[in-house]
């Protein structure tokens, strides 16, 4: 199993067999004009997959070239690391989540709809 270069930020993601949707580990980034909580990926240290990997007693992948991440997004599924610049570069969109924030305190006028206490955020990207 590949391990995660020592000094190089990665991102969590998760995919599911045949389900376009992505989740990832994420951090706040403010409130969208409709009152929703708007989050971004929040990066992680690459030591801490092996951990993952222990306590889980599951497959954490180490993605770090184009063809890795195509594999994982088609093939492999479950939950990566996915090195910051890789992501950065595919996966803009998550990033870019951040364009939605807008000032002041939350719209109240709208229910909260989705529930983040365990920081998971579902994506709905485009397939390459």
């Amino acid at each position: 199993m590949a391990q995660p270069k020592p000094n190089v930020a990665y991102y969590e993601f998760l995919s599911v067999n045949n389900d376009t949707r992505l989740r990832f580990y994420s951090q706040w980034a403010g409130w969208d004009k409709f009152g929703q909580e708007v989050r971004v990926p929040r990066s992680l240290h690459g030591e801490s997959a092996p951990r993952l990997r222990k306590s889980l007693d599951k497959t954490v992948f180490i993605v770090e070239t184009d063809r890795q991440l195509i594999a994982w997004r088609h093939r492999w599924h479950g939950l990566c690391y996915i090195s910051a610049e890789l992501c950065k570069e595919h996966m803009k969109e998550a990033f870019e989540r951040k364009k939605a924030v807008v000032k002041g305190p939350r719209n109240e006028e709208f229910p909260l709809l989705e529930d983040f206490s365990d920081n998971y955020a579902t994506w709905y990207p485009v397939i390459e």
